[in-house]
């Protein structure tokens, strides 16, 4: 169980394979549902789950069955944590992942 401070899907996926069973984010349905309502709640867990996806995808996890703390040490390089950053923060570019993001992934798989 991890609870503190899960703001993204890095976060989950950080706390996955440090061997957490379930991850709690009630900051994030918090922040929707003081925008939005009930609408809002069901935007920011969705837009989570999609986030967390596209990670996955892009590191090479077809499930979380396959994220432990060796993932962990992979991903350690610079370039992957910026890789991560970019793709997370530019929600228009994520249909279309630069070379370099692909590039800096592969190393890091």
């Amino acid at each position: 169980m991890f609870d503190s401070g899960v703001r993204g899907a890095s976060d989950v996926f950080k706390a996955l394979a440090l061997g957490a069973k379930f991850v709690f984010v009630g900051r994030l349905w918090i922040w929707g549902l003081s925008i939005m309502g009930e609408t809002g709640v069901r935007h920011v867990m969705k837009s989570l789950l999609a986030d967390l996806d596209i990670l996955m995808n892009v590191a090479g996890f077809q499930n979380i069955s396959q994220i432990d703390r060796t993932t962990l040490g992979k991903l350690n390089g610079r370039h992957c944590v910026d890789a991560l950053i970019d793709l997370l923060q530019n929600p228009d570019q994520r249909a279309i992942l630069s070379f370099q993001s692909r590039r800096n992934f592969k190393q890091c798989v």
